[in-house]
């Protein structure tokens, strides 16, 4: 048997979609949120989507589109994991690059700096807007886990 006879993996986080900012086209980058694609999907939305995967190289910047869009003019959902979030910065330079305007969304940001350098993050199951999070103090992870899961 050839591949991996293990499945995905995939995970739907529930209620995500109805949270997503505007947008005209929604851009995956695979390797880094494949696994939870799945909660981004509504039947309004999968003509939106596009596929971006990236790879960075010391001396060469590979990319690969599937479901290729125009994004001229176009608000483009950039959705990728966040750790340190300088895949989602350079994604978000290819749109301006190809005429669109990136609004980019981290998921499970992993620090202040990832959390800063997306318009919003997915933190848990709640969709926040990076502008509006008070990243003060140590405890900030605290607080947030906290207010998304309604606990004191």
């Amino acid at each position: 048997m050839r591949g991996s006879d293990q499945p995905l993996g995939m995970e739907t986080l529930e209620g995500v979609v109805e949270q997503l900012p505007d947008f005209d086209v929604m851009i995956f980058v695979p390797t880094g949120c494949y696994r939870y694609m799945t909660s981004f999907l509504r039947q309004d939305i999968v003509d939106r989507i596009m596929l971006w995967e990236i790879h960075i190289d010391p001396n060469e910047i590979r990319t690969y589109r599937l479901m290729n869009k125009n994004l001229q003019n176009k608000r483009c959902l950039i959705i990728d994991k966040s750790y340190t979030g300088k895949t989602l910065a350079r994604m978000a330079d290819l749109v301006r690059d190809n005429g669109g305007v990136p609004v980019r969304l981290g998921l499970f940001p992993k620090s202040k700096h990832a959390i800063r350098g997306s318009e919003y993050v997915l933190f848990l199951d709640r969709i926040l807007g990076s502008a509006d999070m008070d990243l003060s103090g140590e405890d900030w992870p605290i607080r947030y886990y906290k207010e998304v899961l309604n606990t004191d």
